[in-house]
């Protein structure tokens, strides 16, 4: 990921430049499920939801540097010092983590945290099948996918994607106080990411917790779609409660770690986890035709424009999907009810 960010900076064709991109989000999709498996081997099955809250978490630093901070660097520096630069820190990392961090306790010289440690014997070609077709085949697991499927993809859509060009083109923000108006939003996903974690173990109801983030995520969505402008301060809060409840959607790895097996464990959470980059994907080519069809038919610095009703069309769009979210919610939680 952080060559590819590299390379990305360094790019001269736009052949170089997809590759480099390519790889960014190729090492991004891989990243995250080696973290929860070290968090499973790691930690306790009451402490997993917590730490799994303290990974949004990290990532939601990263997300605050990458609104204001990476704009002012950008106009300081430009984008491609910028992007190197981060590629280079992100290198650094991945070394410091490699010299320093063992994958299980017992190769630490530390005793197995529960009794099912993942550093098993390594499985045989047959076993490798069996536990993917177990995975693959399992409807529940998939139903939970498309929850994150859902989720995160319209997260990414509207946070990463096409908020700060509805602060642009709708209040006629300059970029950087848009991008300062989204970094305040971060600091929701920063806490509501490991609140929600810790309250999961606490309580232990996750299924019911993601219902809830279910819910209130798609009333969000749907405030901004029936309001169209509110004043800013509406938009902040929802834009901040959005993100506080964005880490409830990654209780689903939680569910679907307990669902399974040590040893499948870590295929089904890789499975949830490319739903997830797949609705990241496929969510922003919708809102794309969406707003393209109320495009004002004019370019800013090379951007389009599109209407205060594109906008708001796109809104209840992303409550829809919330609103399927809920729906699987409830299959997942009829499901587990029934045994």
């Amino acid at each position: 990921m952080s060559l590819g960010a590299i390379g990305f900076g360094l790019a001269d064709t736009y052949a170089v430049a997809f590759a480099a991109r390519l790889a960014v989000g190729l090492g991004g999709g891989l990243l995250y499920v080696p973290i929860l498996r070290y968090a499973a081997d790691w930690f306790r099955a009451d402490e997993f939801a917590t730490v799994t809250g303290l990974t949004v978490a990290t990532s939601a630093l990263g997300g605050m540097l990458a609104t204001a901070p990476l704009a002012v660097a950008i106009e300081a520096a430009g984008w491609r010092l910028s992007v190197i630069g981060l590629g280079v820190i992100g290198v650094l990392f991945a070394l410091l983590a490699y010299r320093i961090v063992d994958d299980t306790p017992a190769r630490a010289g530390f005793p197995d945290v529960e009794s099912d440690p993942s550093d098993e014997s390594r499985q045989s070609i047959s076993d490798l099948f069996s536990t993917l077709r177990l995975v693959l085949f399992d409807r529940l697991t998939w139903t939970i996918g498309m929850i994150v499927f859902c989720g995160l993809g319209i997260h990414y859509t509207v946070v990463g994607l096409w908020a700060i060009p509805y602060l642009v083109d709708v209040y006629h923000l300059p970029v950087q106080r848009a991008s300062t108006l989204l970094l305040v939003a971060n600091v929701g996903l920063l806490l509501g990411s490991v609140g929600i974690g810790r309250l999961l173990d606490h309580i232990g109801r996750r299924v019911d917790l993601v219902l809830v983030t279910g819910i209130l995520f798609a009333s969000a969505f749907a405030l901004l779609g029936v309001l169209g402008t509110p004043p800013l301060t509406v938009v902040g809060v929802v834009l901040f409660t959005e993100m506080l409840l964005v880490g409830g959607f990654s209780l689903s790895y939680t569910i679907v770690k307990e669902r399974h097996a040590g040893d499948v464990s870590g295929t089904a959470i890789g499975l949830v986890n490319a739903l997830g980059y797949a609705g990241s994907t496929v969510f922003p080519i919708l809102f794309g035709w969406v707003l393209d069809a109320y495009w004002t038919g004019e370019l800013v610095a090379g951007s389009r424009t599109y209407t205060v009703l594109g906008y708001r069309v796109a809104f209840f769009v992303a409550a829809l999907v919330g609103v399927i979210a809920v729906g699987l919610t409830l299959t997942v939680r009829h499901t587990i009810r029934r045994g």
